[in-house]
């Protein structure tokens, strides 16, 4: 059994109901629009689960062509439409060979992984010596796989420090660790997963 870090497959196997979330969103806004006194909701849409699996297929593309008609039609009504994403997600290859080291290393030293996606981090316990642990990955690790200091992304002042590892993870590259079923991911330092929209429909000012 794997000393990695897996979390449970994403549920997004099959087709994404476009027609289906577009009419249930027009129906939420429609809603809205009715409310007396000038109003803010907020929506959330989460096309991230079937992106995990499928990438940027054409299905995706057509789900956010509707979108944007919807928003649309809705600002010529005078209803202000927003939209952003938290993040983007980049394609992710799973490497056996990652894996298979770093279930063996992790195994001999005793050492446990938390994190997710595209950043892992290594819990060490107090009797090895992190600098040691550094060095042996660096040296060993894939160029494309950055191993750093917790220190190095978390000051210590920082109240999310204490839960993470203390040395982290990231993948520079296509080829990381991945879920099974798991195309596209995100948690690391990539462009495309950092630059994300921030669209306006309507009057803004």
């Amino acid at each position: 059994e794997s000393a990695l870090h897996f979390h449970a497959p994403h549920r997004a196997n099959g087709a994404i109901e476009i027609d289906g979330l577009i009419n249930q969103l027009h129906q939420d806004i429609a809603r809205i629009a009715t409310l007396p006194i000038p109003y803010f909701a907020w929506i959330f849409l989460d096309p991230d689960r079937y992106i995990h699996r499928h990438g940027y297929d054409s299905a995706i593309h057509e789900y956010l062509q509707k979108l944007e008609q919807l928003a649309a039609r809705w600002a010529e009504k005078g209803i202000m439409i927003v939209a952003h994403s938290d993040h983007g997600l980049v394609a992710t290859e799973h490497s056996p060979e990652l894996e298979h080291y770093l279930h063996q290393y992790l195994k001999r030293k005793g050492l446990t992984m938390g994190g997710a996606g595209r950043t892992r981090w290594l819990y060490v316990p107090q009797q090895l010596s992190t600098e040691q642990v550094i060095s042996e990955l660096s040296a060993n690790l894939p160029a494309d796989v950055e191993v750093a200091k917790r220190s190095d992304y978390f000051p210590p002042t920082e109240p999310l420090a204490e839960r993470v590892g203390e040395i982290l993870l990231i993948s520079r590259s296509r080829l990381f660790l991945a879920e099974p079923g798991i195309k596209y991911e995100h948690g690391s330092l990539c462009r495309d997963e950092w630059e994300v929209p921030f669209a306006i429909w309507g009057d803004a000012s």
